[in-house]
């Protein structure tokens, strides 16, 4: 499991809401073949940006959800529905234009549109 954490003067703690804190950012693994990454604890931060690298073989991406400290995920929809989904390829990144979605989950997981070829690492900023 991945875990978004930032720097202090003793070590690397879980981010705060503080105003004027730095974003951070975590990477999370999608396995090859596999289409669902490991886990990323959020530690209270919000999502604001996925990154895909050069190896990424998918061209869209959506988001499981878990509410309950990782132990049940579910997939992110819209009020009327539809499945939340961004269009993303290789070596791009994307705003996660509705954070607000996401505010009281503990936990995520990316899922891409294909298996990937390769292990890749995608990118996630988080705002504190």
């Amino acid at each position: 499991m991945a875990e978004v954490l930032i720097p202090n003067g003793a070590g690397w703690l879980p981010p705060t809401r503080a105003v004027g804190s730095p974003a951070v950012v975590a990477a999370v693994k999608i396995a090859a073949s596999a289409t669902v990454s490991e886990d990323l604890a959020l530690n209270g931060a919000l999502p604001a940006l996925i990154a895909a690298p050069s190896g990424f073989t998918g061209t869209t991406f959506s988001l499981e959800l878990s509410f309950d400290g990782g132990v049940t995920y579910v997939p992110l929809y819209d009020g009327v529905g539809n499945l939340v989904s961004w269009d993303l390829s290789a070596s791009q990144c994307v705003l996660i234009y509705n954070s607000a979605w996401i505010i009281g989950a503990t936990h995520l997981k990316i899922v891409a549109g294909s298996s990937q070829g390769a292990d890749v690492e995608m990118a996630v900023a988080c705002a504190p």
